[in-house]
């Protein structure tokens, strides 16, 4: 039996059980009742559902039964799904049987400031880089036009410079988010940020490199310097992020980041390559 709850009574207690659905959970629970997010009991387990722009992901929380989330989810035409580990196993064929989506599975990293082990990348005197903290409309719309030219990001490309530019002006508006940025002559070559910063966690974002620059430590050292900033001077305690592929998560490690078991999420993409270490 599927009921929809009226409000986060029961939801609550579980967040504050769990440091990683909590962390996720920050900017949605505002959003509580409004429409956006809608969380409702299935047997002795919770799901809630978050509509963003980019799709319709699901939350699954506690033991429920497995047949009526399936059947509720696919009315909802949801695209991600995140929970336990081993509810993703069992969903997983169901996504699979759907031959007109890929699915991307990924796993979650996170880290603690105990286990943080910065790196520093050395100078190379054939070009002059700059490692910098993004701070206005410029420098974010330098690190949104980073994207547009990645792979990865595909997904979020604009074909309309304007849309670019708001949404710059929105993030140097903001202050829930802290971004770095490398430069070479002028031009972002690597970017990392942290989302949803509160009750000392936050969400690691946007961690990428130009494919010229790859393998000479800009993703990571980029990365490094927002994590020192957040561990030092915003007194993070902990962080955590989604990974999909072995290379990103060499990067990881070598900061200290861990894989979690526990957590996981699975996503249908429409046109999507299968992740090869998904």
């Amino acid at each position: 039996m599927i009921e929809k709850l009226d409000s986060i009574d029961g939801l609550t207690e579980i967040l504050n059980a769990d440091k990683v659905a909590n962390l996720f959970f920050i900017n949605d629970l505002a959003l509580f009742g409004t429409g956006d997010v809608a969380v409702y009991r299935i047997g002795e387990g919770l799901i809630a559902l978050n509509y963003r722009n980019d799709g319709l992901c699901l939350y699954a929380y506690g033991p429920y039964d497995l047949c009526e989330a399936l059947n509720f989810l696919a009315r909802e035409k949801w695209s991600t799904i995140m929970g336990p580990a081993s509810t993703m196993d069992a969903f997983l064929p169901y996504f699979k049987d759907e031959s007109s989506w890929s699915v991307l599975r990924r796993r979650m990293l996170s880290l603690d400031k105990a286990h943080f082990s910065p790196v520093t990348r050395k100078c190379d005197r054939r070009e002059e880089s700059v490692l910098r903290r993004l701070s206005t409309p410029d420098d974010f719309l330098q690190m949104l036009e980073l994207y547009e030219r990645i792979e990865a990001f595909s997904h979020r490309r604009k074909t309309d410079r304007g849309e670019l530019v708001e949404e710059a002006k929105e993030l140097a508006e903001r202050d829930d988010g802290l971004y770095y940025a490398t430069f070479i002559d002028g031009q972002a070559v690597s970017s990392a940020g942290l989302s949803g910063i509160a009750n000392r966690s936050a969400m690691v974002v946007g961690v990428c490199t130009l494919p010229e620059y790859e393998g000479r430590l800009y993703a990571t050292s980029t990365l490094s310097a927002v994590l020192d900033y957040g561990f030092s001077t915003l007194a993070l305690d902990y962080v955590c992020l989604w990974h999909s592929s072995a290379r990103a998560k060499a990067i990881y490690e070598r900061l200290g980041f861990t894989e979690s078991s526990s957590f996981t999420s699975v996503s249908r993409l429409p046109g999507a390559v299968l992740d090869s270490d998904a």
